[in-house]
């Protein structure tokens, strides 16, 4: 049995489409007052949208008003623009951390982000990372980084996207020390970083690795028991992040 042909082809849903716009046009300018007729309403994939193709502009009725409805309508319309416009992402990825004095930290995290228009992007990421995973140390270092970043992707191609970035974050630190040989003092701290790295996207999917130095505001400070030397411990360092991201 041959399965009958769809009565939606393409070029009847699109004549569909146009006959309802032109229908809600009509009906949208006739409740408004002359003087606002110019205000198209315009149907897209994403909602509704107002446009002025004269002025860009709107006339309010309470003129001291104006100047701050206009700037709220701004607003609004950079922030439908930009939502519209915007692609969630998230990911995880494993982490090598070669820090100037607890050598190299290893571990993994997960981000979560938002692609804007322009080749920007903004996300937040968590990850854990530790020096004390493969060897017992004299000397441990645990870290949780809480971090906020900024990127930029220089080329946008259907598959290698070059971005560069800098960002701000929180880091959660715990010294685990030999008591009998060390005393220690950390605190959690604020940090800074920029990175560059490489988006490889397969549709929805995107494998990505960045190179990320540190710069860690707080050093640890030990002291060695029962001697006056003391030192001081610095994160800094730089990182490499290889991952999986899926959008949507």
């Amino acid at each position: 049995m041959v399965a009958e042909p769809s009565r939606w082809s393409p070029a009847l849903w699109s004549d569909c489409r146009c006959q309802i716009t032109w229908f809600i046009q009509l009906a949208w300018r006739s409740i408004l007052p002359p003087n606002k007729r110019n205000l198209i309403l315009i149907v897209t994939p994403r909602g509704l949208a107002l446009f002025s193709p004269a002025t860009m502009d709107v006339s309010f009725k309470d003129k001291h008003k104006e100047p701050l409805m206009k700037k709220w309508l701004a607003i609004l319309m950079v922030s439908v623009w930009m939502a519209s416009a915007a692609q969630a992402g998230i990911g995880a990825f494993g982490s090598w951390w070669d820090s100037k004095d607890y050598e190299e930290l290893y571990g993994g995290g997960v981000r979560i982000g938002l692609g804007l228009p322009a080749g920007f992007g903004v996300e937040a990421r968590a990850s854990y990372l530790s020096n004390d995973l493969l060897e017992d140390r004299d000397v441990a270092m645990n870290v949780i980084p809480l971090e906020a970043v900024a990127s930029l992707t220089l080329q946008n191609s259907s598959i290698l996207e070059p971005y560069i970035g800098a960002g701000v974050g929180y880091y959660l630190k715990n010294v685990d020390v030999d008591s009998s040989k060390f005393w220690e003092k950390s605190e959690d701290c604020l940090g800074y970083f920029a990175l560059a790295g490489l988006n490889i996207t397969f549709v929805n999917v995107t494998l990505f690795g960045e190179a990320k130095y540190n710069l860690i505001s707080e050093k640890d400070k030990l002291e060695w028991r029962g001697t006056d030397i003391r030192e001081k411990y610095s994160l800094d360092g730089l990182s490499v992040n290889v991952g999986l991201k899926i959008g949507f």
